[in-house]
């Protein structure tokens, strides 16, 4: 592991030249170590807008309530569903949603950094360990201290900038670590894993759904377990009906005491046929309750894996090109498959050993 106190950052080219544009005085790299108290008000800039990169910032808002457990925290993202993401984070006071294309909607961009550039912050932090527009936006503010990854796309100057690590890799560990290194505090373990945090009555609303389904299904038996499938995905990451046909040949002799439910992806099409009961919902906290009411979860890599990986339910996710290192869904509950240049059928019998693992099979 790298040495978890921060270091200072000298850019190549530039430094400092959009915070002269803003008329603000440069950062220079402090000395010591991030206080643990007198930080009250911070900015956050995580401009990803995927679901499940808006997911694995949850790790750091819950390491953040704990370092600075009285603190207001303003979130300034990309993703469309922050809202829904973060309500129930309640130091989250102040989320602007930004464009995903700021040219087409130039005035609600600019209304959104002014209103950020009104406020005085005592620390921002840019959480991505790659991102250049993250590390050029925190150059427009306000604040104290900032914190952010040292990195070749990194122009800039922070007051506090953190060598990437070679560990921990994982996306929603990495904003844990970065916080603890400006801190000049260890990572003596993996961190929070990340959460949705339903409340009782989603999660009520949850079950209710799901049995409402059920009971409409004649073979589902009463106390039966349920896997939740979610056959989409983005990019190269998808596989096609054909594929997931394949697996679930394998799969389904021996869940054959379960009832299967698929979730339907937003575009309302089935990636199985309509091969089993549906549930289709465009609300993903209602979609994380019904996960949550189901006794396991089975994908691919995906933005709904992750958001799977925060409920109680027990989350397999299948990688076939992405790293799980990176973006595997971590914690008590979670489980990888590496199907990394396997066929279907063995990857099938890989989740059959995982939910024997996980006591769901004899």
């Amino acid at each position: 592991m790298s040495d978890p106190h921060p270091q200072s950052f000298t850019p190549s080219t530039g430094p400092g030249l959009l915070r002269r544009l803003a008329g603000l005085p440069p950062h220079r790299a402090a000395h010591e170590p991030l206080p643990a108290r007198g930080i009250h008000s911070i900015l956050i800039c995580h401009l990803n807008q995927s679901l499940g990169n808006a997911l694995l910032l949850s790790p750091l808002l819950i390491e953040l309530e704990r370092r600075y457990p009285g603190a207001r925290i303003s979130i300034v993202t990309r993703s469309p569903v922050a809202r829904e993401l973060y309500e129930g984070f309640p130091q989250v006071e102040d989320i602007q949603q930004l464009p995903s294309q700021w040219l087409g909607e130039l005035p609600r961009y600019l209304r959104s950094l002014r209103h950020l550039r009104r406020t005085h912050y005592d620390l921002v932090i840019d959480p991505d360990a790659q991102s250049s527009t993250s590390r050029s936006m925190i150059q427009l503010f306000r604040a104290r201290f900032a914190l952010g990854y040292d990195g070749s796309k990194k122009a800039g100057h922070l007051t506090h900038a953190v060598p990437v690590p070679a560990a921990p890799e994982s996306k929603g560990q990495l904003g844990v670590y970065l916080l603890r290194a400006g801190m000049g505090l260890s990572m003596e373990d993996a961190g929070p894993p990340p959460a949705l945090r339903l409340s009782p009555e989603e999660i009520r609303l949850g079950r209710q759904v799901l049995a409402t389904l059920l009971a409409g299904i004649p073979s589902h038996r009463t106390e039966a377990p349920v896997l939740a499938l979610f056959a989409n995905a983005t990019g190269p990451k998808q596989k096609d009906g054909h594929w997931w046909l394949r697996l679930l040949q394998v799969l389904e002799p021996v869940l054959a005491g379960w009832t299967i439910i698929e979730l339907i992806p937003a575009d309302g099409v089935s990636m199985v046929g309509d091969r089993y009961p549906a549930f289709y919902s465009h609300d993903i906290r209602k979609l994380a309750a019904v996960i949550q009411a189901s006794t396991a979860y089975l994908s691919l890599d995906c933005g709904v894996m992750h958001l799977a990986s925060t409920t109680a339910a027990p989350t397999i996710g299948v990688f076939t090109t992405t790293s799980a290192a990176q973006w595997g869904p971590y914690g008590p509950g979670n489980w990888v498959v590496a199907g990394y240049h396997q066929e279907p059928e063995a990857i099938a019998q890989s989740v059959i050993t995982t939910l024997q693992q996980a006591g769901l099979l004899d």
